[in-house]
């Protein structure tokens, strides 16, 4: 036999050693089901960095869109009849739902990650912390909401300042209104008694007016038309989302106001619409940064899947500060997410797994940017 031949045959066999290694490799990727309840605004973000984090970590993952409680309900049920289960659930908390959420999960033996919302405390009380009532549930991550409705007041408070300051008004006051979301959920209620707090710690500020909203931008235009014609010395207004912040600076217009000249206006989520009117100055700030929570979860879900278990540095109870998005960093911002360039990130190098070289964790802003230094 030549040794061309021999050669040949080696190089046979080694592409085919090759060929089934990845077909064993493909086979024995972790399975993640995420719920998630719609596929707009921010949870469309949230799908779009997950599913990019999912593809450079080899993950199989799954998105099924569950409108309602009822549904997310059904969608865990229906795992038992599943023929493949998913090893891991990653699901965001709700009121009346995430208990028997995680319940299921332990009957199924499906593995748990709960993102974006705070447990409300009943429900705390009733099932305590990851790990212990609920051995599957193995994490809870979500924003730090109160400390981001305090900080976005602080924002605007001295957005305001500044503005009183140029029409030598030193001693003018910051009259408040505050459009936030659903009583029904987590989040919108931390966001305001963060804010509540802000206001309570100064005598010249005043919350002139605060309403609950089903979280929708119609709602929060007409509050703002109406509420302004009735208190015309509001100088700021505090939003619980992008969305709202949206609605209000329509409002604000139809009345006649300036948004970023003469009213200052603050949303959280860091959504497309949002950071692009922080960029116009008709938004003063946003924040966000946890729509990047679920692809934040597949990291630590792919590293304690291989044994490193993150709890050793973060615990099992994950709370995450939002970041601010100013007229400073928007274009930054937007050059690096607006247009895609983070596609170019390798996540590999978040995972300890991946690159046993990392030491600690970092889930920032600040960390994604500077991989982007001439941007």
């Amino acid at each position: 036999m030549s040794r061309a031949m021999v050669f040949g045959i080696a190089l046979a066999c080694f592409a085919l050693t090759t060929s089934t290694v990845n077909a064993v490799s493909k086979s024995d990727r972790i399975k993640v089901l995420f719920l998630a309840p719609d596929d707009v605004g921010f949870w469309h973000e949230l799908q779009r960095f997950m599913r990019d984090v999912a593809k450079d970590l080899e993950i199989d993952l799954n998105i099924s869109i569950v409108d309602s409680r009822f549904h997310s309900i059904r969608a865990v049920e229906d795992l038992r009849y599943a023929k493949k289960k998913p090893d891991y659930l990653v699901f965001h908390y709700q009121n009346h739902t995430g208990a028997k959420i995680l319940k299921l999960t332990e009957e199924l033996g499906i593995k748990a990650f709960m993102i974006n919302t705070a447990v409300d405390t009943q429900n705390k009380e009733k099932f305590g912390l990851p790990r212990e009532q609920m051995k599957h549930w193995i994490a809870h991550m979500f924003p730090d909401d109160r400390d981001s409705g305090y900080r976005l007041a602080d924002y605007l408070v001295k957005y305001n300042k500044s503005y009183l300051i140029g029409q030598e008004q030193k001693n003018g006051r910051t009259n408040f209104l505050a459009i936030g979301g659903s009583r029904r959920s987590t989040s919108g209620p931390l966001r305001e008694k963060g804010l509540a707090s802000r206001i309570s710690e100064t005598d010249d500020i005043s919350l002139r007016r605060s309403i609950f909203t089903s979280w929708t931008r119609q709602e929060s235009e007409r509050a703002t038309f109406e509420l302004l014609r009735y208190y015309q010395d509001i100088s700021v207004i505090w939003t619980a989302s992008d969305l709202l912040a949206e609605g209000a600076i329509a409002g604000a217009k139809r009345f006649g106001r300036v948004p970023g000249k003469d009213i200052f206006i603050g949303g959280i989520d860091w959504s497309t619409a949002g950071v692009n009117a922080v960029r116009t100055g008709e938004l003063s700030v946003t924040f966000g940064g946890h729509y990047m929570e679920g692809g934040w979860s597949l990291v630590l879900i792919n590293d304690y899947h291989h044994g490193i278990d993150f709890a050793d540095e973060l615990g099992v109870v994950i709370n995450l500060p939002m970041t601010a998005i100013t007229k400073e960093s928007a274009d930054k911002y937007f050059r690096v997410f607006g247009q895609s360039l983070w596609k170019e990130v390798d996540f590999k190098s978040y995972s300890k797994h991946f690159n046993p070289s990392l030491k600690h964790y970092d889930f920032s802003l600040k960390s994604m940017l500077n991989k982007f230094p001439d941007s």
